[in-house]
């Protein structure tokens, strides 16, 4: 089904983000921000661990899309 398949993609998704947030650990750049380089703040990164912006350049890259 459509809900199955959207699901699958999220879940997958999902998986590769966690993926690069361990290389980022394993590369001691786990919390900066890949955009701006500054730190993500860490409630950001309680709530979403794989989080590889910040609040701000996260907004600012879906504004302009």
């Amino acid at each position: 089904s459509a809900a199955s398949d959207v699901y699958k993609r999220q879940t997958k998704n999902r998986l590769m983000a966690i993926q690069k947030a361990f290389a980022r650990i394993e590369d001691g750049t786990y919390g900066t921000c890949l955009e701006c380089l500054e730190p993500i703040a860490l409630p950001r990164l309680h709530a979403y661990p794989e989080a590889s912006l910040c609040l701000a350049c996260k907004a600012a890259g879906e504004a302009s899309s």
